[in-house]
């Protein structure tokens, strides 16, 4: 990412906001009817069901979280990178795509649980973030993960990257999150909600 970043403007949240509830529920459909909303958090009550991280993924969030730092924005607010268009036809060909919607979160019955950025999360965290900006997706009928969730602060470094051995067999099919999908398909969706 380069460039200044710069806070979404209130009527850019609010078709953030449209378009994360539908791709959550095009990507979660077990969920039902959902509501999101931008929330304040202290990064310590944030629960996973991962219960280890990578330091080179660390490493690039806290790259990442730099450069709120040096915008002087809260982290993780939905922003836009500031970037020069080469012609208007690719300003216009690409809306959504210098932007970074945040975290996404789900309130579960025992608390709130990352559904994407864990990582981003987990970095803030330890740079001493006292709070953090995530979507909290409230939906109607889920159900928190059949695993153990715990606190981000308590995962465990892993020594080296590669996929996590055995969490996808925690996880119901039908209760996993594919957060990388619902974040994508936010900002490919914002188009529709401007």
């Amino acid at each position: 990412m380069t460039g200044p970043l710069i806070q979404l403007a209130d009527d850019e949240l609010r078709a953030m906001a449209k378009s994360l509830a539908a791709s959550y529920q095009l990507h979660f459909p077990i969920g039902g009817a959902c509501q999101t909303q931008l929330q304040t958090v202290s990064p310590r009550v944030l629960l996973t069901p991962v219960s280890s991280y990578t330091m080179d993924r660390l490493r690039s969030a806290q790259e990442y979280a730099g450069y709120y730092l040096e915008s002087n924005i809260e982290y993780f607010r939905p922003v836009r990178v500031r970037q020069e268009p080469r012609s208007q036809t690719s300003a216009s060909a690409t809306i959504g795509s210098s932007m970074h919607c945040g975290p996404i979160c789900e309130q579960t019955r025992d608390g709130i649980m990352v559904v994407d950025g864990l990582h981003r999360l987990r970095a803030a965290m330890t740079s001493s973030a006292k709070q953090v900006t995530v979507w909290t997706v409230i939906t109607s009928s889920s159900q928190p993960p059949p695993a153990a969730c715990l606190a981000i602060g308590d995962m465990q470094q892993r020594r080296q990257h590669g996929s996590l051995p055995n969490l996808m067999d925690a996880f119901d099919p039908q209760f996993f999150r594919p957060g990388h999908r619902i974040s994508a398909s936010t900002i490919d969706g914002l188009a529709s909600h401007i």
